[in-house]
């Protein structure tokens, strides 16, 4: 009897020591799965946010670019990244530097009209700077037709936009309730607030 608990405690010995070594290589799964999706995010941040190239992270993150790569392509990031590019903030963004600096060149142009006026024998430099604004006033007007036409297509209505932070907010809800009901105070801030900026 005495021998047959002896075997007993060695058997559970060696089945503890196997559920040691599972548990062990589970966590140390885990770890790497979480590594793994750390530095997935990480460098989706860095392609679609930040504009990197695969190599760039590769370095940055200690990766292979091939591994960079296939992220790229099953996550989409190429389509996501020309999706921010393309976005109509930073598209809108855009539009307003380039007017800036049309308009910048504009005033330039008209202090050089103005020294010329004063010299007797400008006149075709002075034509010419002539045409230069008016090429410019040109370019300001199409610009700032395609800005007003953005900006048209993409402004949503009060009524479509509090219709999405109710989805929003709703879904939150069946998210985490004390999260949600963390926000409703910022809530009803943003909603008696977010009308001033729809007129």
């Amino acid at each position: 009897m005495y021998s047959n608990v002896l075997f007993i405690n060695k058997e559970a010995k060696q089945f503890l020591f196997v559920v040691c070594i599972k548990a062990y290589i589970c966590s140390l799964i885990i770890c790497i799965m979480k590594r793994y999706e750390n530095e997935k995010l990480t460098a989706r941040l860095l392609y679609v946010d930040q504009g990197k190239t695969a190599k760039e992270i590769s370095i940055i993150l200690n990766i292979t670019d091939k591994t960079v790569g296939r992220c790229v392509n099953e996550g989409s990031w190429k389509d996501a990244r020309k999706a921010k590019v393309a976005n109509p903030i930073k598209q809108l963004e855009n539009i307003h530097e380039i007017i800036s600096s049309l308009a910048e060149e504009r005033i330039q142009k008209q202090n050089k009209i103005i020294e010329l006026i004063s010299q007797a024998d400008s006149k075709n430099e002075l034509d010419e700077t002539r045409k230069e604004i008016a090429k410019i006033d040109n370019a300001v007007s199409q610009w700032s037709s395609t800005l007003a036409k953005i900006d048209k297509e993409n402004k949503i209505s009060l009524r479509s936009y509090i219709n999405i932070m109710d989805h929003i907010f709703s879904a939150m809800k069946e998210y985490d309730e004390k999260l949600f009901l963390l926000t409703i105070e910022f809530q009803q801030k943003h909603l008696n607030d977010i009308p001033l900026t729809f007129k």
